[in-house]
């Protein structure tokens, strides 16, 4: 707005000076500063500033790009932590088994015996999913089933872990 109230000043003293040097080489332009102020806003009240130009805040279209962005930026971020909760499961589900595991292999080889892991979805069977739980016991009959006379070790939960824990097993060569 300021620019254009400039651009109205600097044309009618252009205007003034041309017809000055028109109507006589020695005429100097006398220009009163209230006659300029009256022109001035004579030319505001025309359609030479238009009343947008004089409004201040924002647009609706400024208020739907900003809330674009904000909704594409907030999706993107949920996707990521979507995958860093996933990232964290699996990580939690590793530790689990690999503490599982470790143990398993310290009672092997503090008892001398056979221990055996097997997918437990209680504390008392080899029966359940890995997902559900894992079972250690030291396996004296070799029949990789908790019996009477088998000595269990260690049950660890895994039933608040999401997603499913698959396990494949491969013979020796």
């Amino acid at each position: 707005m300021l620019f254009r109230t400039k651009v109205a000043l600097r044309l009618l003293l252009i205007e003034r000076t041309s017809l000055c040097k028109r109507a006589d080489w020695y005429c100097k332009p006398i220009f009163h500063i209230e006659a300029l102020e009256k022109e001035l806003v004579m030319a505001r009240s025309h359609s030479f500033f238009s009343p947008a130009e004089t409004a201040s805040g924002t647009t609706l279209a400024e208020l739907s790009l900003a809330m674009l962005l904000i909704s594409i930026l907030v999706g993107l971020s949920f996707s990521n932590i979507r995958h860093l909760n996933t990232l964290a499961q699996s990580t939690l589900t590793l530790q689990r088994l690999s503490k599982a595991v470790e143990s398993a292999k310290v009672s092997a080889i503090s008892s001398g015996e056979i221990v055996t892991l097997c997918g437990s979805e209680d504390s008392r069977s080899c029966q359940g999913k890995w997902s559900e739980g894992v079972l250690s016991f030291i396996d004296r009959n070799g029949n990789r089933e908790l019996d009477n006379i088998d000595q269990p070790l260690n049950w660890q939960s895994m039933k608040d872990i999401e997603g499913v824990i698959s396990w494949k097993n491969s013979p020796l060569a």
